[in-house]
């Protein structure tokens, strides 16, 4: 990933930007808890981890590149 300047590209700010800088990524995540509380299991937060942390990971990746 890497912003194209010469196509346009530029960081959003407004708009639920303004709040979460990653709104897709933040559905993602309440998604994952749902299936969490619906499947009920406790075995069932393992991977729900796995997923936070590959989440987080991208996240930072992401901010950095913006960031540069």
């Amino acid at each position: 990933m890497r912003i194209q300047a010469e196509r346009g590209h530029r960081v959003v700010t407004s708009g639920p930007y303004a709040i979460v800088r990653h709104p897709g990524y933040l559905g993602a995540a309440s998604g994952f808890l749902g299936m969490v509380l619906l499947l009920g299991s406790p075995w069932a937060l393992i991977p729900f981890a796995v997923q936070m942390v590959v989440l987080v990971t991208r996240t930072d990746l992401e901010d950095r590149v913006l960031h540069e």
